[in-house]
């Protein structure tokens, strides 16, 4: 049940909206997925960013009737009021406020999962706010979608223990609808995405055994899999989506065989797993969305999420993407066994300054560090992603921020992110240093 004063902020919210809208929002699956739900309002308009920054704001366009800032305006409630003084604004917002203040005026709204006694952290995501808003403005016939504010969530990478608060209910909800099922699947890593003999190589890795794609491939051929097919008159690797049921419990029984033989418990072969409308693994649904937008594939981003099309395609395309920076950032660090590690890309090496985050977010889950910082730098600053295992770089960087010049960050407990003079970003790596040997990191 949402908190009465939260009910009663959307409530105004959705008549406070009106005319042509423009929805500012971040650019990755979060950000997507909320727009996805607020298109449902009427003459909807929408800019990605990877960062809101004084610039950026004085250059939106002010020719709309209505603004939505969606996952961006933390730290700028007062300057976007101020920009957009006679304009309708909402903010919509998970991260902890500067500004404690809901109803700001008669046209600024502040939505701010904090201000509600919410946690923003791992109880709600931009999308789950996203939903809120939307279904107040449409509350009898906005009755479905209940899968996106789940994806928002595990996108935001709030589901690492379960989901809780504002996102347990919509998962109970859309399990009721059965708009997502829970299948106990084969524990591959990018099960659907990567190709079988790939995830297969990762699994083993998983727990600790090497093994050469000679030998998986090999392997699949002996049990009857055959490794490859033919598509569009290729011949490319299969994934386990190609797999018949048949072969499904060929290969799950071969491993339970393999595992058995090496001592190793059956469990960590399987998993539960999310199921979003008969289609996508939850995992993989994020994942795609996720390279929707960082393409710029916008309209496609739309149809994978609202129509479910299929879009794997799009996979291969966003794995190019950064798959060669991934590679350089993780040779340069993999052999450092510092606690904080740090790679900075210049314009050749990474094509687009909000993929950082991604592949930030990869190195951490590869690297043992206890904290991944990915930097790009754009000529005169740095627009950096940071990642931990345990610190709380959100709150690293929000106090940084808030004492040094022209320095815009913020983000939760394992992610964070901002944009900072390239001075000013390396005395930020230094105080990050500083803070994780000083907690006895």
């Amino acid at each position: 049940m949402l908190p009465p004063t939260l009910s009663r902020a959307l409530e105004k919210g959705a008549k406070l909206i009106e005319g042509s809208v423009l929805v500012i929002t971040h650019k990755d699956a979060d950000g997507m997925l909320s727009y996805s739900l607020l298109n449902h309002l009427d003459n909807v308009n929408c800019m990605f960013l990877s960062q809101l920054t004084d610039n950026v704001l004085e250059n939106i366009p002010m020719d709309f009737d209505s603004y939505v800032f969606v996952d961006l305006g933390n730290g700028f409630e007062k300057k976007i009021y101020e920009t957009f003084s006679s304009k309708k604004v909402i903010i919509l917002e998970h991260h902890n406020p500067d500004i404690r203040e809901v109803f700001v005026s008669s046209k600024h709204l502040n939505i701010n999962s904090y201000l509600f006694g919410i946690n923003g952290n791992n109880e709600v995501s931009s999308a789950g706010l996203s939903y809120l808003f939307v279904k107040k403005k449409h509350p009898f016939t906005f009755t479905k979608y209940f899968y996106i504010p789940v994806a928002g969530a595990y996108g935001d990478m709030q589901a690492k223990e379960g989901f809780i608060g504002l996102n347990a209910i919509f998962l109970n909800n859309a399990l009721i609808r059965n708009e997502i099922y829970i299948e106990k699947t084969l524990s591959l890593p990018g099960v659907n995405l990567k190709p079988l003999h790939k995830s297969l190589k990762l699994f083993f890795e998983s727990i600790g055994i090497e093994v050469d794609t000679s030998y998986i491939l090999n392997t699949l051929s002996s049990i009857g899999i055959t490794p490859y097919k033919i598509h569009n008159m290729k011949r490319v690797p299969i994934k386990v989506k190609d797999l018949t049921e048949d072969e499904k419990i060929k290969l799950a029984t071969h491993l339970a065989i393999f595992l058995k033989d090496m001592d190793i418990e059956e469990e960590f072969l399987f998993r539960n797993n999310y199921v979003i409308k008969d289609k996508y693994l939850i995992e993989e649904f994020v994942t795609l969305v996720n390279a929707c937008v960082k393409l710029g594939k916008i309209k496609d981003g739309l149809e994978l999420i609202i129509e479910m099309k299929d879009k794997y395609e799009l996979y291969e395309k966003y794995i190019r993407f950064i798959g060669n920076a991934f590679n350089k950032a993780y040779r340069t660090m993999k052999d450092n066994a510092s606690d904080v590690l740090m790679y900075v890309f210049d314009k050749s090496e990474l094509k687009e300054d909000s993929l950082t985050g991604t592949v930030a977010t990869m190195l951490n889950s590869k690297l043992e560090s206890e904290v991944i910082i990915v930097g790009y730098d754009t000529g005169e600053d740095i627009k950096f992603s940071i990642r931990s295992k345990s610190i709380d770089v959100g709150m690293l960087t929000r106090t940084f921020c808030s004492k040094h010049k022209n320095c815009y960050g913020n983000g939760h407990t394992n992610a964070a992110g901002g944009i900072m003079p390239k001075t000013t970003f390396y005395i930020f790596v230094e105080y990050v240093k500083k803070k994780i040997s000083s907690q006895g990191k």
